[in-house]
């Protein structure tokens, strides 16, 4: 995150900091008390975001004026349910699924991190979920646009941080998308060969829940490859 998340976020780069009073669990909310705040990942400066009823949540850039990507936790550290500010609550399927039916919704755990280099951050467990792979995680990688899943315990994917959405909007303004310029489409251009891949819109400009797996292109010579 521009601002306050990047200084605080900085942290994780440097694994000698290992103090569990560096990222101390969130408040938690209930009743009229409510407690708002990010959750970010341990690598990549990407934070959860709620895309909405029925869709599976993913990592996006941080944004303040985004009330998607603020989260309260509702209970204790033993027994609580995950809200977005937009109203939804967390369901754990095989994904983080958002759901507008507060029945729905699952509950969780805390815990700190196993993994050594992560000691001082956090996992979050789906209570009585099946098999052992019951901890929130990064799927596929980290960064943004990463659909959040859940993993065996001790992961460096599972690994979160809680930043207060009071901290960061009053320090900090945020972009709502690192741009150097505004890119748009050319709806009215036809390629002059037929088999030119041509898009009319960036994959920037959508609101996929996981644009690497809806918009990147292979590339590769069968020994290696990449996504573009």
């Amino acid at each position: 995150m521009s601002g306050v998340l990047s200084s605080e976020k900085s942290r994780f780069i440097n694994p000698s900091i290992t103090t569990a009073a560096e990222w101390p669990a969130p408040e938690f909310s209930n009743g009229s008390n409510e407690n708002w705040y990010y959750i970010a990942m341990s690598f990549g400066d990407a934070v959860i975001q709620d895309p909405g009823d029925s869709r599976n949540c993913s990592t996006r850039l941080p944004n303040a004026t985004r009330t998607s990507q603020q989260w309260k936790f509702v209970g204790s550290a033993d027994a609580f349910t995950i809200i977005s500010r937009d109203g939804n609550v967390a369901v754990a399927t095989d994904y983080m699924t958002m759901s507008a039916d507060a029945q729905q919704a699952s509950v969780f755990s805390l815990h700190r991190s196993t993994h050594p280099d992560f000691t001082d951050c956090w996992e979050v467990e789906a209570v009585g979920k099946s098999g052992d792979r019951t901890r929130l995680n990064s799927s596929n990688g980290f960064g943004t646009g990463r659909t959040i899943g859940f993993y065996t315990p001790g992961d460096a994917g599972n690994a979160l941080c809680f930043i207060s959405a009071a901290t960061v909007a009053a320090s900090a303004t945020v972009p709502e998308r690192e741009s150097e310029f505004a890119v748009t489409g050319m709806a009215s251009y036809t390629p002059a060969n037929r088999h030119t891949l041509w898009y009319t819109s960036p994959a920037t400009a959508t609101d996929s829940n996981n644009p690497w797996m809806e918009y990147a292109l292979p590339i590769g010579n069968g020994q290696f490859g990449a996504m573009i």
